[in-house]
Parts: C-alpha cells; structure tokens; sequence
C-alpha cells in the first residue's frame, strides 16, 4: 500500500508531500528495495533541485542517499553538494552520479573533490579520472598533489600517475568504465609543469610510487628526472635496491 502510495504522489507531482516522503524513506531505511525506490522516485518527481539539495543538511544518511539518487535521476548538477557529506556512502554515490553519467557541469567539482581524505577507492578513482577530463593546470596539480600525498593509497596513487602519463591519451575507452569517452584536446606541458617541480617529494617513500615516478617522467620528457637520479645513485646510505 505505501508503495502505490509513493507512486500515486509521484504521478501527482505533489510538491507539499516532502515531509510524508522523507518520513517513508526514514522509516522504511533499507528493508524494503521496493519501498526505497518508490521513495526516491517520489522525491525526483515532486521536488526542485534545489529542495533535494537542501536535504545534504538532513541527519539521515538514507535520507541524504536518496537525494542524492533523485538528482541522479533529474541528470542535476546540485548533485556535486553532497561530495562533501560526512559519509563515505553518499559522497560516493554523489561520485559516481557526476561520472558515470556523466553530469559534465558538475565534474570539475568532483576534480576539487580529490584531495579529501580517507575517502573509499571508488570515489578516488573518479575523482582522478574527473581532474584528468577536465584537464586544466590546476587540475593536473591536484593529480600530483594526490599521487605525492602518503597519506593516499598506493594502488590510487599510481592511477595519478599513469593520468598524468596519458595526458593527451589516443584511447578513447573511459579507464574507470571502459566507456568509449574521448578527452578534449589539451596540452602534454600541463601535465609535465604539474610533476616536474614534485618530482623530489616522489622519490621517497613507496618505492612503487617512485620507479612509477621515473618511468611516468621518463616518458613525458622531463629533463629534471636526471639529476635526481644521478643524486640517489650517488647516495650511499641509500640499499642497492633503492640505487
């Protein structure tokens, strides 16, 4: 009953119903996937972008998933308000409603998006992956500040720096999706003036972080690589492997 009840109100476009949704949604949580669903489509077809944006403020995390969900739904780019949510589900959700789809107005947001810590490896992964589409200077800078960061995955890392290998990739297959999703035209120097003044802070550390730091400067051209090679070969207190 509650169900044909949440689709009645969608097919009426009740604005005034918000409150009786919500409560729905809180109720039910996640016991019932058809209950949900009703739920969010309600919400995509009864209110504003805007009203489903303001619901980031509320204090339910299903609640906040369901917006999320209705604005994927609407294709909105107030979706990229919720990137900042406190859980790791719904800003997760929120990545990958502006990618998969993708919402093109709402990526370079995700860009900005990447250097927020302790976030999972599928929200990193777009997150990467948006800098590299939107493919300005400063979004390559935050690519390296990513793969320059301990802090961050070693796997997700040296995702960072594979893009900024394949700055002006010729594959036009997506690397998170495997979409056919070819990149804009864009300088390789915004990748090599992004690494190159980093290229020290790489050689610590992980040392698969940093043989991909040589091999991705090598093949960018990056003449800074070599001094630094030559100190680290010189370098006794380093192991022969480091060397």
């Amino acid at each position: 009953v509650k169900y044909f009840a949440l689709m009645a109100l969608s097919a009426l476009h009740d604005q005034g119903s918000l409150n009786q949704i919500l409560a729905e949604i809180s109720e039910n949580s996640e016991s019932d996937i058809a209950l949900r669903h009703a739920g969010i489509v309600a919400l995509a077809k009864t209110q504003t972008p805007q009203v489903l944006e303001s619901l980031k403020n509320h204090s339910s995390e299903i609640v906040r998933v369901s917006a999320v969900v209705a604005l994927r739904r609407l294709r909105h780019a107030n979706v990229a308000s919720f990137l900042d949510d406190s859980s790791d589900r719904v800003a997760s959700e929120a990545g990958s409603a502006i990618y998969d789809l993708p919402i093109l107005e709402a990526m370079p947001r995700l860009s900005e998006s990447v250097n927020i810590e302790n976030r999972p490896i599928e929200f990193q992964r777009r997150a990467l992956n948006s800098s590299h589409r939107v493919g300005t200077a400063q979004a390559a800078s935050r690519i390296v500040a990513f793969a320059v960061s301990p802090s961050n995955d070693v796997s997700m890392r040296l995702e960072g720096l594979k893009l900024l290998e394949n700055w002006c990739q010729s594959d036009p297959r997506d690397r998170v999706l495997n979409d056919h999703r070819p990149i804009s035209d864009r300088s390789l120097d915004l990748a090599i003036n992004a690494l190159e003044p980093q290229l020290q802070r790489l050689m610590v550390g992980s040392s698969e972080v940093r043989d991909e730091a040589i091999r991705v400067a090598s093949q960018l051209g990056i003449k800074g690589i070599a001094p630094l090679l030559v100190e680290r070969v010189a370098n006794i207190e380093l192991s022969s492997a480091e060397r």
